[in-house]
């Protein structure tokens, strides 16, 4: 993994989907999903996430195709029905 490449790659897509562009921001973790189809092996997917925390940013929000964006502390977050593995993140 080329740590330069990733994390250029953060940058642009905060900024190009949400407006603000991230400043201090540092790598937390990969998440690896594997996908298994038992019937067609073939059709079995591997994807990766890569997890960043950014402590601050400099512009403004803007809503993209995507959905509503909301800046949402840690404890509001918790409280969403997001699942038992994304709330993982946050401990």
């Amino acid at each position: 993994m080329n740590l330069g490449k990733v994390l250029r790659t953060v940058w642009k897509e905060v900024f190009e989907e949400n407006g603000p562009r991230p400043m201090g921001y540092y790598y937390c973790g990969i998440v690896t999903f594997v996908s298994e189809d038992l019937d067609k092996p073939e059709n079995n997917e591997t994807e990766y996430m890569h997890l960043f925390n950014v402590k601050d940013f400099e512009g403004e929000l803007r809503n993209c195709d995507e959905g509503e964006l909301v800046w949402v502390d840690k404890d509001s977050f918790l409280a969403f029905h997001t699942g038992r593995e994304m709330n993982s993140f946050f401990r």
